[in-house]
């Protein structure tokens, strides 16, 4: 008779229910749990709760160096849409953000042809760049779609 992974006599760090759908069941994520969600990205970029987790593992890392990269992917994925979800997630991250990482993000949209994301730890739908290309980041007074 096999025990029950969910009835707390086992150490459950996460469910993989029906190979499809990752639930979280504790706060100390496992320590692969970020390249996991990487690869899903990556295999499915649309997939908007793999970069919300990804955002709060982000924000649960000591530093969170890996967080500019990460918020990065959801603005390449969401593509000048979701303008609500990106004006809360800049608002509550504002404080955790430079100058320049906030003037980069404000645009209608983020491409992943974007130079600047070269320079992002933790992005992962950048695609790079080729031959000369000098890095420069967007001035903080350029117009932006967000009205503060």
């Amino acid at each position: 008779m096999s025990e029950d992974p969910s009835a707390g006599s086992t150490d459950l760090h996460f469910l993989l229910e029906g190979r499809t759908r990752l639930a979280w069941t504790k706060r100390d994520y496992p320590p692969d749990s970020a390249d996991y969600l990487e690869r899903r990205v990556v295999a499915v970029p649309g997939d908007l709760r793999a970069h919300m987790l990804r955002i709060t593992l982000a924000l649960s890392e000591p530093g969170r160096t890996r967080l500019p990269g990460v918020l990065a992917d959801l603005l390449i994925v969401l593509d000048g849409h979701g303008a609500a979800l990106k004006a809360r997630l800049l608002r509550s991250l504002a404080p955790l953000l430079d100058e320049r990482l906030h003037a980069l993000f404000t645009p209608c949209s983020l491409t992943p042809w974007s130079p600047a994301l070269v320079a992002l730890d933790g992005c992962v739908l950048g695609l790079g760049v080729s031959g000369d290309t000098q890095l420069e980041w967007p001035a903080a007074e350029e117009s932006s779609c967000i009205h503060r």
